[in-house]
């Protein structure tokens, strides 16, 4: 498919960002995501892996609930995991809508925004 970019006109670049990336950025969403959730929350694998030295906020919340019962700090501390978290997920989703609406609006191929119905070949 770069090839078939290339030869329509598309420079190196263009190629790969246009028809590379789009068609894996479903995979590249679903691995960041399978890589950050247990990377912020785990604190247990390090711990025993990393000896006690490893810091980690999954480790200093349980720090602060279970040994300094500090329940203020460990929210705050949550929220900024959550914000973590989430963050990187909305803006996927935000790059996601921005690039379905562009590639919907060039496949309608007039400026009336409707679909024209294709007519079936027998």
């Amino acid at each position: 498919m770069l090839d078939a970019a290339q030869d329509l006109g598309a420079s190196s670049w263009q190629a790969f960002r246009k028809v590379f990336v789009p068609g894996i950025s479903r995979g590249i969403i679903a691995a960041v995501m399978v890589v950050l959730i247990p990377a912020f929350g785990a604190y247990l694998i390090p711990d025993l892996v990393g000896g006690p030295g490893s810091e980690l906020i999954g480790d200093k919340i349980a720090q602060r609930v279970f040994t300094e019962r500090n329940l203020p700090h460990a929210s705050a501390l949550s929220a900024v995991l959550m914000i973590a978290v989430f963050l990187p997920l909305m803006i996927g989703l935000w790059i996601r809508r921005l690039f379905g609406e562009n590639a919907s609006k060039k496949q309608q191929g007039h400026p009336g925004g409707h679909a024209v119905e294709k007519e079936s070949v027998l």
